[in-house]
């Protein structure tokens, strides 16, 4: 219902966007309240890992938070968008929602580079200089934020937080999937050992594990890529993530309709946070997170500054 009172009923190209938009906030929404009512202990969550990390529908708390990350900064890009009042308000709520399960999802690397991608994307909204006549959106929603986080335990949280200030941030048993990433990619420099091989390959050149330790993934999308399809995979995804970046930047810059500035920032700084996730995590190897990002791609591609 909140999806479709959303959009409108004519179809056009900024509808088809705009319903488009709507379908990824609304089930980014959704499955963040899923997540928050299995939190509170209202839905068993047995496949979650580590049991007390909100997760939703994912087993991993990362890739939850992966999928929020990109679904985020649609939500606050359109906020700064020429919609109705009543719209904006149930777009603000549903970016609050998604907030609150993201900080319980307890994902230090998407906390990180959430907080990155806000940073793009402040620098972005000053230029424009759309704070101006807005300036309340941000504090409004941070007295909701603060507030709501003040109704449950946030020790949790703090104590997850402490971690990366204490140099926890990046596990001893990750910098060694690393190392044995990087040991594969010396032994295949030009063709790489072949795609899905990563998890057959790496025992040979990874450091010792503990025996119940077996990497299925580099934790890291690069190194796996760069692993299992050779170093010329590396432009293509550098020259794939500056074009997208590029264009979405283009269009937030030049385009009069206040519309398709607000798309071109959400989907920009999603696909952003992505990417700095990315070097801590392998999000793009799930297939959810994976498609939304296609998506993410395929509208900035779509937008046009006319």
């Amino acid at each position: 219902v909140a999806i479709y009172y959303i959009v409108a009923n004519n179809i056009n190209t900024r509808q088809k966007i705009m319903r488009l938009v709507a379908v990824i906030i609304g089930v980014g929404a959704f499955i963040s309240l899923f997540g928050l009512i299995q939190y509170l202990g209202g839905i068993p969550h047995p496949y979650w890992h580590p049991p007390n990390f909100l997760a939703s529908t994912y087993v991993n708390h990362n890739h939850f938070a992966g999928y929020l990350e990109m679904c985020m900064p649609l939500a606050i890009g359109l906020l700064f968008a020429n919609i109705e009042k009543e719209r904006k308000v149930l777009v603000g709520f549903l970016a609050i929602l998604m907030l609150v399960a993201f900080v319980f999802s307890m994902s230090r690397g998407a906390w990180i580079s959430f907080l990155l991608s806000l940073l793009v994307m402040g620098i972005l909204i000053s230029r424009k200089k759309l704070l101006r006549k807005r300036i309340w959106v941000p504090i409004f929603c941070a007295v909701i934020i603060a507030f709501i986080l003040t109704q449950f335990n946030i020790e949790p949280v703090i104590g997850r937080a402490r971690t990366i200030t204490e140099g926890a941030g990046v596990d001893t048993i990750r910098l060694k999937i690393w190392q044995g990433a990087v040991n594969l990619i010396k032994a295949y420099p030009l063709t790489g050992s072949g795609p899905g091989t990563f998890v057959h390959v790496l025992p040979k050149y990874q450091p010792v594990l503990p025996p119940n330790i077996r990497p299925v993934y580099a934790h890291n999308d690069y190194l796996h890529f760069t692993a299992e399809l050779g170093l010329f995979i590396l432009p293509l995804i550098i020259w794939l993530i500056a074009a997208t970046l590029g264009k979405g930047i283009e269009v937030y810059n030049n385009t009069q309709s206040s519309f398709k500035r607000a798309v071109a920032l959400g989907a920009t700084v999603g696909v952003i946070s992505i990417v700095f996730h990315s070097f801590v995590d392998f999000n793009l190897h799930v297939t959810a997170n994976a498609i939304l990002f296609s998506v993410l791609v395929g509208i900035i591609t779509a937008l046009k500054t006319s």
